[in-house]
């Protein structure tokens, strides 16, 4: 028998509650609105919905789905658990348990004393103990303000590190193997902006280059909400992320998990994500201080595009200098601001810096110090201390210049010169001084030029009359990927998936013994054609039939090796190779070893068999 009929059969033995618990575990088969139950068991081993059925399996049960896929035909409640080292209370506890749920997913179903599960599965692992379950983690109380701050700080520096991120790809040639935006960021979080920024649409990697979409320059125009309400839809469409958040709605109002390792270990073991996915939903503002945050609520109420704008700090055109060479940004910069900040000054990841290095690079564009400072000037009010670090950097800029005849590096400063021979970073140059203030380069002018900025210098690339050549990357775009398919299956409410429940439990009970008839058809048949040599397939399924239903065939015995005789029989056991059969019309009791049948025939009509 087939997998599929086996578990109808085994549906057919459930009462309504419990075959709404398995529609309701199942949502995905409920909604394919089945009329049989055979056609549920069909939907159940579906392997899309049974891949997702194993999704929501916690640590322990998936622990005793691979044993039992492993045991295959062997599997009993005692070989798993023998298998899995059960010989303690808790343990055996935990096994039941797990039984409990794999039963009410369908997952795994009892057969007598057997254990079936679904076919043709590969076991994920190879476990040799159930894995129990973690202490509950300890709750606290906590202020929904503060966490709703927290939310608010963490969403505005999302938005803002994915716009630097942008600009970032859009002015340098960043590859797919480097981290984008690695500069102002650790490297777990530009990991992350990057790949959440390729989920939303806005980075595509093109000839294996990252660029900015033609989405991007949209959502950087866009309203702050607009931008955060992306970034968390985007975030929330893998399943497992959106079980995360899920938990920690589970709390209580105004209350949030006591201790960080407890709530990772808890999600771990439910399989609900890792220590990972909870920083990203911290980063993302749906979780913090261990508790759900209001963008979080909104987000798993669909309603995250009306929420947003409360958890996102406005834009501002205008920042604060101050006397330490730090920035005090009090909003979310705009983009012209942060085009400004992000040319001319370093940030760390939460304040912004002006540096000797940020002030070249901004030199490097070619602009001089008085356009730089007007720029600044236009953001805020410039204090005597970054006037002076803005000009002070500019003098020393194009003391060292690159010309594009021979590739030679000019200077008026003799040791600095003699400083550039010397530096270990610059070795694949092979600098030869050919003059005083003259240095040659084996290196094309666009190569030396790269190298010297690496190295820290600020050299400007010069034409043959002597003008200053500044480098511009054209602006490319790449398409973003196409959205995954999202799954159409509206799941039933409650109402539905009770009267589907009634509905094909009264249906199905006038068909329970048809279906229990069906399994011990099969079990005959496979013992009857393993003692038969002759018997045709369809012969031995006739034979089978007959034992199972009490009917008469018309078959062949053979009494030697060329005699054989006919009769008309009604079979009505079946042991040890001999089948214990009525000889009709006169219902004389009779035995039949099964190899010396020849053949079996239904009976058209009854008649004497001399």
């Amino acid at each position: 028998m087939g997998r599929t009929t086996a578990l109808a059969v085994w549906l057919t033995a459930l009462d309504f509650g419990h075959l709404r618990d398995v529609l309701t575990r199942r949502p995905d088969a409920a909604a394919t609105r089945p009329h049989t139950l055979r056609a549920l068991a069909e939907a159940l081993l579906e392997p899309t919905s049974v891949d997702r059925a194993v999704d929501t399996l916690d640590q322990g049960c998936l622990d005793v789905l691979d044993t039992v896929v492993a045991l295959g035909s062997d599997a009993t409640a005692d070989a798993v658990a023998h298998r899995l080292r059960c010989t303690g209370k808790a343990s055996r506890s935990d096994l039941r348990r797990a039984l409990t749920e794999l039963r009410t997913c369908a997952l795994v179903w009892p057969d007598g004393d057997a254990l079936r599960t679904i076919p043709d599965r590969r076991p994920t692992a190879k476990p040799r103990r159930i894995t129990s379950a973690p202490r509950a983690p300890r709750r606290v109380s906590v202020d929904r303000a503060t966490v709703d701050n927290a939310a608010t700080e963490a969403a505005t520096a999302l938005v803002e590190g994915i716009g630097r991120l942008l600009e970032h790809c859009d002015v340098h040639r960043t590859d797919s193997r480097s981290l984008p935006g690695a500069r102002d960021a650790n490297p777990h979080t530009a990991r992350f902006r990057y790949t959440l920024a390729s989920r939303a649409g806005l980075l595509a990697t093109v000839d294996d280059r990252v660029l900015p979409t033609s989405w991007a320059d949209a959502w950087a125009d866009a309203h702050p909400a607009v931008r955060l309400a992306r970034l968390v839809t985007a975030w929330l469409a893998d399943s497992r992320h959106r079980s995360v958040v899920a938990r920690h709605a589970e709390l209580a109002d105004g209350t949030a998990f006591a201790d960080r390792d407890e709530a990772v270990a808890d999600l771990v073991w439910s399989r609900r994500g890792t220590a990972v996915v909870l920083t990203e939903a911290e980063e993302v503002g749906l979780i913090a201080s261990g508790a759900l945050t209001g963008l979080g609520k909104a987000a798993l109420d669909g309603v995250v595009d009306e929420a947003a704008d409360q958890y996102v700090h406005a834009e501002v055109s205008r920042v604060r200098f101050l006397p330490d060479l730090s920035v005090a940004v009090r909003g979310l910069p705009n983009r012209a601001l942060g085009r400004v900040l992000g040319r001319c000054a370093e940030h760390d990841g939460v304040y912004w810096r002006f540096t000797e290095q940020s002030v070249r690079r901004a030199l490097d564009t070619g602009r001089d110090s008085v356009r730089v400072l007007a720029e600044l000037s236009q953001v805020g009010d410039v204090p005597p201390e970054l006037d002076t670090l803005v000009r002070s950097v500019a003098r020393r800029h194009g003391r060292v210049t690159v010309t594009a005849v021979a590739c030679c590096v000019r200077s008026d400063d003799r040791d600095l010169l003699l400083e550039l021979l010397e530096h270990p970073r610059l070795t694949t140059l092979s600098l030869e001084a050919l003059a005083p203030t003259v240095l040659a380069s084996a290196k094309p002018v666009k190569e030396t030029l790269a190298r010297l900025r690496a190295a820290g210098y600020a050299p400007s690339g010069t034409g043959v009359d002597g003008t200053a050549t500044i480098e511009r990357a054209p602006r490319e775009r790449g398409e973003p990927a196409p959205p995954p398919p999202r799954s159409r299956t509206i799941p039933l409410a409650d109402r539905e998936l009770t009267a589907l429940a009634l509905a094909l439990s009264g249906r199905e009970r006038s068909r329970a013994t048809p279906l229990r008839a069906d399994l011990r058809r099969a079990g005959t048949a496979r013992m009857l054609r393993d003692e038969s040599l002759v018997l045709r397939d369809s012969e031995v399924a006739l034979l089978a039939d007959a034992l199972v239903t009490r009917t008469c065939v018309e078959i062949d015995f053979a009494h030697g090796p060329r005699t054989t005789t006919k009769h008309v029989i009604t079979p009505v056991d079946h042991a040890a190779g001999n089948l214990k059969a009525s000889l009709e019309p006169r219902g004389e009791h009779h035995e039949f070893a099964v190899g010396r049948i020849r053949s079996v025939r239904e009976v058209r009509e009854m008649r004497e068999v001399h």
